[in-house]
């Protein structure tokens, strides 16, 4: 079983998360806007354009993705056999126990493609608020992952009527 302590949980603000390659943070304007301009669109206003639980945006030479849906507290569940892992996405539950435990057992995952295939050249990843500027995000996770091309795919979990998660992990295609 998962413990409680083993986890750092991130939070939105109530916008969407953004996961992003460590490179390409100081390029996230996040919602910075133009007084002289109001019709100026910021980053922010972009990555909450995405209308699915997960979506690419466009940073610099690279791109970022987008954890959309609705604002969800998120893990990062580094896997025990590889440096890859999972983000869960926690929807309801009781509490964050609740979670972990269910999280503990995760066999009975129907896994659907997203059709997202996104690379990481570098092996560190930040998961932020995306209404943060990059160069100011104070509240993040930092993922490791082996550099290479990777397909997304979902899952939702509901494990009882009190919980209920969504899981995104990532599959390695081409090893960089």
């Amino acid at each position: 079983m998962l413990t409680r302590t083993s986890f750092q949980w991130i939070h939105s603000g109530g916008g969407p998360l953004l996961l992003l390659e460590e490179r390409l943070l100081s390029y996230w304007k996040g919602f910075n806007f133009s007084k002289q301009n109001p019709d100026f669109v910021t980053d922010y206003d972009l990555a909450c354009e995405t209308d699915d639980y997960l979506g690419l945006i466009e940073v610099d030479s690279g791109y970022g993705l987008v954890l959309g849906g609705e604002p969800m507290s998120t893990v990062w569940l580094p896997s025990t056999d590889t440096e890859n892992g999972l983000l869960i996405r926690w929807m309801f539950a009781e509490n964050e126990t609740a979670v972990t435990d269910a999280a503990s057992n995760l066999q009975s995952v129907e896994w659907q493609k997203t059709g997202i295939e996104i690379d990481f050249s570098g092996d560190r990843l930040i998961l932020f608020d995306s209404a943060c500027a990059g160069r100011q995000v104070d509240e993040k996770l930092e993922i490791k992952i082996s550099e290479g091309r990777y397909s997304a795919e979902t899952a939702h979990h509901q494990p009882n009527k009190e919980t209920y998660f969504i899981l995104h992990r990532f599959s390695l295609i081409n090893i960089k």
